[in-house]
């Protein structure tokens, strides 16, 4: 410290002389002013005591300011105790304004630094600085201690100092026990906006190149595979590939068939497949490629075959060889059988199609969990197995012969059917039966046994089902001695209803019954729809399922 007050010792010696003069010019303005009155005496030279100084206050103030900032600037502080250095620096200030009007007897009070906040009165003015410095506030304690006129010989050396070199520092942590005016920030220029901008058109312009360069980037993942199928998916499609093809073999034989009646049965085949493709929801298509038809592109790719000039010689050479020894040797191949032809598919090809669909679709309908795809299963394989039959028999083919069923015998009730689904299937089978009788009773020759042999079996199976239900002999026996029959209905309308409606009892007995355990059910929905056909009903694609009534009859 020794060594900046020997450094600033001349700045501060011209600082207190003029200290000294600022100090004297104010009373002799005030000895001035009583000793002049208020009007000019001519003669009088008044010029010396208004005369202003040769330099303000203020400025000098300004200057001695400079000065001794740039004399210790030179200097390097020394550390104080606390470890921080302390630096000066000179900050240009804005002029304050005035806070109130002034008047000859009362000056104008001003400050320096920051601008003074609004007053609520204007009357309220704030008290005028004091010390060496009367426009600029104390930066410091010490000037407030200070007082406005000092008495010759005060050394105020060490004062101005502590306050020229701590007047512009902030009364923060690197300054502790010092206190100064905040400094004016500085108005926002269009350059320091557009460092914000900068930056963030900057951020912009890396994100969007970014993305662009990722768009062409793709993380190496195996290529999509088909899902596998579930035991469900197994069944449908087993049943849609059956389906198609019958409708392939189909299409196929009908052209080449002689009898108009058997090219008419095959269209109708041909027909009813392709519903049942539709009803079973049709080819699943993953949209992925075909393996095979990848491997084959692959396989089947032009090869470049790049040949010198010598390997061209060389190879019309040996063909040159080739087709001399093949004129010298003799033909021993043996001469193509001309009436030896590719035979398409027969009729026989047909039914056998169809009697494999048949076996294969009621065997999923026994085993589906699914209820509707059951029904649905049933009533497809029943078509199936019908139109087997039906082409063996147009044709002579014996290819259905292993389809027949036989007699079919209720044992117990399937699982998962209650007691209300076997009431009405009791009432319906017994009701069947005392119809039969009662027409066959009114007919004579082939109606007459056809009827009395249909009433037995009804009455048999009505008889099984109730003593699978419990209800036979029992207050809760649902049949009864007599039915009403319409009189306007003959025996073949009135066996053709009865045999439809129980194969919709039937198939919807199937959907009811759980797994596994349908399998007599579906023997006497085949049963059901081949009476009402033997009656005449018209083929239908789907047996048994009264919403699926949009099937052409035969020979439409």
């Amino acid at each position: 410290m020794q060594g900046v007050v020997d450094v600033a010792q001349p700045a501060l010696d011209r600082a207190a002389v003029r200290e000294d003069e600022a100090h004297e010019r104010p009373r002799a303005r005030r000895k001035c002013r009583r000793s002049v009155s208020a009007r000019s005496v001519p003669g009088v030279d008044t010029s010396s005591v208004y005369a202003p100084g040769s330099t303000s206050t203020s400025s000098r103030t300004a200057e001695i300011g400079r000065e001794t900032s740039a004399t210790v600037s030179r200097s390097r502080l020394p550390e104080a105790s606390s470890g921080r250095s302390t630096t000066t620096r000179t900050t240009e200030r804005a002029p304050a304004r005035e806070t109130e009007t002034s008047s000859r007897n009362s000056p104008a009070s001003r400050t320096t630094g920051s601008i003074p906040r609004r007053t609520p009165s204007r009357s309220a003015s704030a008290a005028p600085p004091s010390g060496p410095f009367p426009d600029r506030p104390p930066a410091c304690p010490a000037m407030t201690r200070l007082p406005s006129a000092p008495t010759p010989g005060t050394d105020t050396t060490g004062v101005l100092l502590c306050c020229l070199l701590t007047r512009d520092q902030r009364n923060d942590s690197r300054a502790p026990g010092m206190t100064s005016s905040p400094p004016m920030r500085p108005h926002a220029t269009a350059a320091d906006a557009a460092h914000p901008a900068r930056a963030a058109l900057a951020a912009v312009l890396v994100v969007v190149a970014a993305v662009l360069a990722g768009c062409g980037v793709r993380l190496e993942t195996p290529a999509p595979t088909e899902p596998s199928p579930g035991a469900r998916e197994v069944v449908r499609r087993t049943a849609v590939d059956d389906a198609l093809t019958v409708a392939g073999l189909a299409d196929e034989v009908a052209p080449s068939a002689a009898d108009p009646a058997v090219r008419a049965l095959v269209d109708e085949i041909a027909a009813f497949a392709r519903e049942h493709v539709d009803a079973l929801g049709g080819v699943y298509d993953s949209g992925l490629p075909d393996p095979g038809e990848t491997a084959g592109a692959t396989a089947g790719s032009p090869t470049e075959v790049t040949t010198t000039p010598a390997d061209a010689a060389a190879v019309a050479e040996g063909a040159r060889d080739a087709g001399a020894d093949a004129e010298e040797a003799p033909d021993t191949e043996d001469a193509p059988d001309e009436e030896a032809s590719d035979a398409g598919p027969t009729t026989d090809d047909v039914v056998a199609a169809l009697v494999g669909a048949a076996q294969r679709t009621r065997a999923s309908a026994d085993a589906a969990r699914d209820p509707g795809l059951a029904r649905l299963l049933a009533s497809v394989a029943t078509s199936e197995h019908v139109s087997a039959q039906r082409l063996a028999a147009a044709t002579g083919s014996d290819a259905a012969a292993e389809l027949t069923l036989g007699t079919a015998l209720v044992g117990a009730a399937p699982t998962g059917v209650g007691a209300a689904d076997l009431a009405t299937l009791v009432a319906a089978e017994d009701a069947a039966g005392y119809a039969y009788e009662v027409r066959g009773a009114q007919a004579d020759g082939d109606v007459r046994a056809a009827a009395v042999a249909r009433a037995a079996q009804h009455r048999a199976r009505a008889e099984a089902w109730a003593r699978a239900a419990g209800t036979d002999g029992t207050d809760q026996d649902p049949r009864r001695v007599a039915y009403e029959l319409p009189e306007d209905e003959d025996t073949a309308a009135l066996a053709q209803r009865l045999e439809s409606e129980l194969a919709q009892s039937y198939a919807s007995l199937v959907a009811t019954s759980a797994p596994t355990s349908r399998g007599e059910v579906l023997v006497l929905l085949v049963d059901s729809w081949q009476g009402a056909l033997a009656w005449g009903a018209p083929l239908a694609a789907f047996p048994g399922l009264p919403e699926q009534a949009g099937a052409a009859p035969a020979g439409s």
